[in-house]
């Protein structure tokens, strides 16, 4: 499914996807519920509108560098979190980003992978807000208005990728979703779509090796949109 996810993408903004230069900086430490302390990284991104290839990082408030939220010690101490345009990331401690770009119309996306050739990847595209194409793409396998809209618009979609997907709704615009992917492995993503402003959505998900498996409702939540916004 990814695979398919990807290139609709592509084909509404080579631009975004296209750009790979990264960088990740050490932000210190992040505090959850006052006593809990997980690493923090700044990830820095190619600026899509520069002809030179300069890096842009997003702005880090030291307010941003706390939260509260429904993690154990023995989690986060098996946890790092990574500061992005669209929010901090909760990642396994130790895996590695493989993927950041930043498009000139703010559509992102951010992958990360389990070392040593491991399979568990952790990966985020958002729509950005200003790409109707890519707010459709993202959203269509999960959301039957986002797909008849596709469908009438681009004369296609991810067609077929619905019957593989066990979903459970969580609002109007959001619902977490299960599913296989081409190894047989196990992912739990969120997926949001809205469409009353301008066209958003995004999805989140989560494929990690039996041991961690513990984690993955943690750095779900974490992405989760506010209860009124969902």
């Amino acid at each position: 499914m990814m695979k398919i996810i990807v290139s609709a993408i592509l084909l509404f903004l080579p631009a975004t996807l296209l750009a790979q230069t990264f960088k990740v900086t050490p932000a210190g430490n992040f505090v959850v519920n006052d006593t809990l302390i997980i690493p923090a990284y700044v990830v820095s991104t190619e600026d899509a509108t520069s002809e030179t290839g300069e890096l842009m990082t997003p702005d880090l408030p030291q307010k941003n560098m706390t939260a509260r939220a429904e993690i154990s010690p023995e989690m986060a101490s098996q946890l790092s979190v990574y500061w992005t345009y669209d929010g901090w990331v909760l990642v396994p401690r130790g895996w590695q980003l493989v993927r950041a770009a930043v498009g000139a119309d703010n559509s992102s996306v951010y992958e990360f992978r389990e070392p040593n050739n491991g399979a568990g990847v952790v990966s985020l595209y958002d729509s950005g807000g200003a790409c109707v194409g890519c707010a459709l793409s993202l959203a269509a396998p999960y959301f039957p208005d986002a797909k008849k809209e596709a469908d009438d618009m681009f004369g296609q979609s991810a067609s077929g990728l619905e019957a593989q997907i066990h979903t459970v709704k969580l609002g109007k615009h959001t619902l977490a979703y299960s599913r296989k992917n081409a190894k047989g492995q196990s992912v739990d993503g969120l997926a949001y779509y809205q469409a009353s402003d301008d066209y958003e959505a995004f999805t989140f998900e989560v494929s990690l090796p039996q041991g961690q498996q513990a984690l993955a409702t943690a750095i779900l939540n974490w992405r989760l949109p506010p209860k009124d916004e969902r």
